[in-house]
């Protein structure tokens, strides 16, 4: 952990530096993360889902006052580095409460079964939508997911043998 802050420390000092470190802090706080990630997973930190949602809500609210990227440098490294610990951490929070729900993780199952489907299908929907002069994103959005959704989950049904579960992938 001391290793990942004196990296983080060095990519905010060297934007006191005359020269372009951009670069160098940029390096400096991947090597940051890479580390902490490292030491997290080696650890094995498990998360508490209350503090998964309080840490998620700090950083909502932080990003209403302040835009802070990978690419930031100077004090700023100093501030991003905690908040996108916070932001990961609050991440694997709500997925690990997601995995505890079995609806949402078969409803999630799903959805990632017919990923091809709806890249193939959202096209043509938003299409439909065009023809009814439908332009709002709102239902462009439901459309465009749920209409291929709904063209997987009838071929799904239909019996045919690239259909079943075990072959997802296969259309026709």
């Amino acid at each position: 952990g001391g290793l990942a802050a004196a990296l983080v420390v060095a990519a905010g000092l060297c934007r006191l530096f005359p020269a372009d470190t951009t670069m160098v802090s940029r390096l400096l706080m991947a090597c940051a993360f890479y580390i902490t990630g490292f030491l997290a997973a080696r650890q094995k930190v498990e998360v508490q889902i209350p503090y998964a949602v309080a840490a998620l809500a700090v950083v909502a609210v932080i990003s209403l006052f302040w835009r802070g990227t990978i690419f930031s440098d100077g004090w700023e490294a100093l501030l991003y580095f905690p908040v996108a610990l916070a932001g990961t951490y609050g991440i694997f929070g709500i997925a690990e409460a997601l995995d505890r729900s079995t609806r949402t993780a078969e409803a999630l199952d799903f959805i990632g079964r017919a990923t091809l489907t709806i890249l193939t299908f959202h096209f043509l929907a938003f299409a439909l939508l065009r023809l009814l002069h439908i332009s709002n994103w709102i239902p462009c959005s439901v459309a465009g997911i749920a209409l291929p959704l709904l063209v997987y989950w009838l071929y799904t049904r239909s019996g045919h043998p690239s259909g079943s579960r075990n072959n997802p992938i296969k259309l026709f």
